[in-house]
């Protein structure tokens, strides 16, 4: 959808969407292709790629939180001081969790709920100025606001799950990847429909 309908949005704040997306496919395909199980000699489960997959999901991370903050920015240049604030403090969270833990050897826990506080913040606040403009909003036909609520979502699921993620294992094991699968879906949902709310030109 975000290709056929490029020439809709290629003008707006949503421009960047259509790399990021096409970013996003390729770091699932990787994180698939590597995760890849096969059966070994012995009859048990193992990966066919010896590479830890972490590394590709803490980038998608640092990429995406910073991809849609920067959207924000875009979108509402008079909270631009504040979103900015959030960027550099995401980035120094980064730095933090780099020197301590690594790229390699643990998915990044810090930098994501962080960064999801501060997407949940930046919607409140894109909510908060629909409501106090005097023009009249049409949610259904209104992209930023489509992609907005599939973030909110997202990310007050996400935050959460992945904060109690040992007991949420414990007790959900074999649920905890469908809840992350389900968080995506109603993402890239969202994100998804945007595009068919844009008008021709």
């Amino acid at each position: 959808m975000a290709v056929i309908y490029w020439s809709r949005y290629k003008d707006t704040s949503a421009r960047h969407f259509l790399r990021f997306l096409i970013f996003a496919n390729c770091v699932e395909i990787l994180g698939s292709i590597l995760s890849y199980v096969i059966t070994n000699e012995n009859g048990e489960l193992e990966r066919l790629f010896k590479i830890d997959t972490n590394f590709i999901y803490n980038i998608y991370t640092v990429v995406s939180v910073t991809f849609f903050l920067y959207w924000f920015r875009l979108l509402m240049p008079y909270y631009k001081k504040i979103i900015s604030g959030f960027l550099v403090v995401f980035f120094i969270t980064i730095l933090v969790v780099l020197f301590y833990k690594g790229l390699f050897d643990t998915i990044w826990l810090a930098p994501v709920i962080i960064g999801g506080i501060f997407i949940i913040t930046s919607v409140c606040l894109l909510f908060a100025s629909y409501l106090k403009s005097d023009e009249p909003v049409n949610f259904m036909k209104s992209q930023p606001l489509w992609i907005a609520t599939g973030l909110l979502v997202f990310y007050l699921g996400i935050v959460p799950l992945l904060y109690f993620q040992e007991f949420v294992i414990l007790r959900f094991a074999s649920s905890y990847g469908t809840m992350i699968a389900l968080l995506n879906v109603i993402l890239y949902g969202c994100i998804g429909f945007s595009f068919l709310c844009l008008r021709k030109k």
